[in-house]
């Protein structure tokens, strides 16, 4: 699930939003970005040996035991409480839910940003959609 995807798993699980993050959570990162949309704006924190670390390879490639990767962002709304069947996998640096992940399923990803505008110059962001073509393959 991309940015409203990742939300509607939470809300399907159970969750539920923060419906407005600039009235809800003042204190909040900015999480509507006027920069183009391939381009970072802030940073997510993702959780050591996740969906993301695995389809990434941070824990190969990193001493450090978290990993904080530029992400885009164009939301108001995101995931407040994520419900009983899906894990936290990375957020913000606000404390924003950024990724959810279904363990129990075969492939279950969901992320706040749009990895599909940063593809093109990021790799990583790539490697989310090669992983859902993996995963799709060998169901």
């Amino acid at each position: 699930g991309v940015c409203r995807g990742v939300q509607v798993m939470a809300v399907a699980a159970g969750g539920s939003l923060w419906q407005d993050i600039p009235t809800q959570c003042p204190q909040a990162l900015t999480h509507r970005q006027a920069a183009p949309r391939h381009e970072p704006t802030h940073t997510v924190r993702v959780a050591p040996e996740s969906l993301l670390d695995r389809i990434w390879g941070l824990s190969m490639t990193n001493t450090s035991p978290t990993f904080d990767l530029g992400v885009n962002s164009f939301h108001h709304q995101a995931v407040r409480d994520y419900g009983t069947i899906l894990n936290v996998i990375a957020r913000s640096a606000d404390g924003m839910i950024e990724a959810l992940t279904a363990p129990d399923a075969t492939f279950a990803l969901g992320v706040q940003w749009h990895p599909e505008e940063m593809a093109d110059s990021d790799p990583r962001q790539m490697a989310l959609f090669a992983a859902l073509v993996r995963a799709a393959g060998e169901t």
